[in-house]
């Protein structure tokens, strides 16, 4: 019994650490970050291209959630970056859990974070409703790596 215990502890803690939270604050995805292409899916990967805006802020985490796709689930992803330059292209692919053909209400979080310090908040990108198109998402040198490091 106290195995078990110690057991599902350690495992409530390991989900704890593999999703994240994102902070509560939230401000607007256009303030920071634009597509620089439509988001590509084919059933089994969801991948972004996200143009970054303001070089005082970085992104720091990415996850995507679906309250209505369970597929469309991800974990939260460190982006591995320090700093972000004004119209760089980030790169955010992401594996869905089970193949799927449509994934509806996606959103996209991002965490992000002052270069000069200060309070981290996030930016939502939606999708309300995406269909699988066949063939490989645009091949980058990023993918999620757990909840450490999109690289």
């Amino acid at each position: 019994m106290i195995a078990a215990t110690v057991i599902f502890g350690i495992y409530v803690g390991y989900l704890a650490f593999a999703n994240q939270s994102f902070p509560v604050e939230q401000k607007p995805f256009s303030d920071y970050a634009t597509m620089a292409s439509p988001p590509q899916f084919n059933g089994t990967e969801m991948s972004f291209h996200v143009k970054w805006l303001n070089p005082d802020f970085f992104p720091v985490l990415a996850q995507i959630t679906s309250n209505t796709t369970d597929a469309a689930n991800s974990i939260a992803c460190g982006t591995g970056l320090e700093n972000a330059t004004a119209g760089q292209v980030i790169a955010m692919p992401f594996g869905l859990g089970t193949a799927t053909t449509t994934a509806v209400g996606v959103q996209l979080f991002i965490e992000v974070q002052p270069v000069a310090g200060g309070s981290d908040f996030t930016i939502v990108y939606n999708i309300n409703s995406i269909s699988a198109l066949q063939g490989d998402v645009t091949p980058t040198t990023y993918s999620c790596q757990g909840s450490e490091t999109i690289m």
